[in-house]
């Protein structure tokens, strides 16, 4: 249970309910106490805090007799566990390996990762696979790969924390040009070296020529 946070217990049950609080009846709602029970089984307590921590039971009264049914609450306090870096969006082509990173701090006991709010299991797709260093690493992509990723740390008291990522895959088809030439044009290139003395004075003796559909280029040396 969470602090500052409104809570509802509702029992569905035919006769008159009430509610204790560590052996003490507990009143009917008030605003100004934000606190009480509701007819037809309801207790409500709108700022939940450590006075309030501890055991109820519900007692419900018929005919038959009495029953009673006793519960626990606690406060939760918050998550200290650290994710350093999650999981980032990315895209990611067909095929290509994809690797999603979770660095966590020292409290955390143990790291989990969710696909689309599911529990991975490693088993049923070896492509998938958790690292030593708590990344996941998914070999060859592909269209059903795509999802938000979680990684989750908990810590020794149960409490945890998560950051996510989405994931998308694209199926690219591999390029026919380079450089505005379709690898499927046929090119003719043409080179010569020179002897060193078909240049002016004081330039550099030795260049390449190189002309390819007719543009050419010359390199000095």
């Amino acid at each position: 249970m969470n602090r500052k946070c409104p809570t509802y217990i509702s029992i569905v049950i035919v006769g008159f309910i009430s509610r204790s609080l560590k052996g003490t009846l507990i009143k009917p709602y008030s605003e100004k106490a934000g606190f009480g029970t509701h007819p037809g089984g309801l207790l409500q307590i709108n700022e939940f805090s450590d006075e309030l921590e501890g055991q109820y039971s519900c007692f419900a009264t018929t005919s038959a007799g009495t029953a009673e049914h006793t519960f626990e609450y606690r406060i939760a306090e918050n998550c200290n566990v650290r994710i350093f870096s999650g999981p980032v969006s990315k895209i990611k082509k067909k095929n290509k390996p994809a690797l999603l990173q979770c660095r966590v701090d020292h409290r955390a006991k143990e790291v989990r990762w969710k696909k689309d709010g599911v529990y991975i299991d490693y088993r049923k797709n070896d492509r998938i696979q958790k690292m030593g260093n708590n990344y996941l690493h998914i070999l060859n992509v592909t269209m059903q790969d795509a999802g938000v990723y979680q990684c989750e740390a908990e810590d020794e008291s149960g409490c945890y924390s998560y950051k996510e990522g989405k994931l998308q895959v694209v199926d690219a088809k591999p390029s026919s040009s380079h450089c505005g030439i379709s690898v499927h044009d046929e090119v003719k290139i043409q080179s010569r070296i020179s002897k060193g003395n078909e240049v002016p004075p004081k330039l550099y003796p030795w260049h390449v020529t190189i002309r390819s559909t007719g543009v050419s280029k010359t390199i000095y040396y």
